[in-house]
């Protein structure tokens, strides 16, 4: 504030000297209402949506005799084989399944059939036992969902057990991107808002 012998001294008034207005570059506005925008700027990364994650693990010791994805980045979708296995256990269980059936006990064939669902043999291929009235020595394993094979850790041939992760799939139709912001900033994000994301690929 700077004095001035012609300001009146009634007026409640402020002034600042065209000079100080010049040099800090001073705009002035008439006030209006409306939201306060705070907008952040960080570094965001696109990673996979982690509910859309799967393995495939086999639940009997065994061998791949056939895999059909060769290599990560292939597609897949549910309902196609991606590997078959030859495993003495699920061999077995398949035959008891048939000696139940011969024997029309339903006791012995619904506690058969159960065998097989928790060794998680397909209802296609128990019905395609069911059918032909013959064990199949290869068992079809299925992905639990459509995605891209991110892991692969079988070969043709391999020994594997339940342990084994064989492949891993992601579903990449919905992915997350994760931003990093500082801690003062938290309180400035609300569920419901938005963000513009930029990215150098598109």
């Amino acid at each position: 504030v700077y004095p001035d012998d012609n300001q009146e001294t009634t007026q409640s008034t402020v002034r600042i000297s065209p000079t100080v207005i010049n040099n800090l570059g001073v705009r002035t506005a008439p006030v209006i209402q409306g939201a306060f925008a705070m907008p952040i700027e960080t570094i965001g990364y696109v990673e996979p949506n982690e509910n859309n994650i799967s393995h495939i693990h086999t639940y009997a010791n065994g061998w791949v005799k056939k895999l059909f994805v060769k290599a990560v980045g292939e597609e897949v979708k549910n309902g196609q084989i991606v590997l078959q296995l030859y495993s003495p256990t699920l061999v077995n269980a398949e035959e008891e399944y048939l000696i139940a059936i011969e024997s029309k006990n339903q006791t012995l064939i619904k506690a058969s059939y159960k065998k097989l669902q928790s060794l998680h043999i397909s209802e296609q291929q128990i019905e395609q036992i069911k059918t032909t009235r013959q064990a199949s020595h290869l068992i079809n394993i299925y992905p639990h969902q459509n995605g891209v094979v991110t892991m692969l850790n079988v070969r043709e041939g391999m020994y594997v057990t339940p342990e084994t992760e064989m492949m891993s799939i992601v579903d990449l139709s919905n992915v997350w991107m994760m931003a990093q912001i500082f801690e003062d900033q938290a309180n400035l994000v609300k569920t419901g808002e938005f963000a513009i994301a930029r990215l150098t690929a598109f």
